[in-house]
């Protein structure tokens, strides 16, 4: 596998997770924009809709550090193809 394959592949990483947390993003606040954070001392009413926007606030978060991981190894992978080669002796 060479070098360039995995800029590429860690380039389709970070853009398909950044698709990924808009497009949860989106749906969050279509579809449950009125369910709002609660008080530690308060307990929630089960219902799926809470549930359902915990879920996809999990998955948002999960899917931004993805994101970052990816674009963190894609900057360590270009800025080690243009460091200077050690001196051969």
């Amino acid at each position: 596998m060479t070098q360039s394959s995995n800029i590429v592949r860690l380039i389709l990483l970070t853009a398909a997770s950044i698709f990924l947390a808009l497009a949860l993003t989106w749906l969050f606040h279509a579809y449950f924009s009125e369910i709002l954070p609660l008080a530690a001392a308060e307990m929630p009413a089960p219902s799926w809709r809470v549930q359902g926007a915990y879920l996809l606030t999990a998955l948002i978060y999960i899917s931004i550090a993805i994101a970052f991981m990816s674009l963190l190894g894609l900057i360590a992978l270009i800025g080690r193809r243009y460091m200077p080669a050690p001196p051969q002796d």
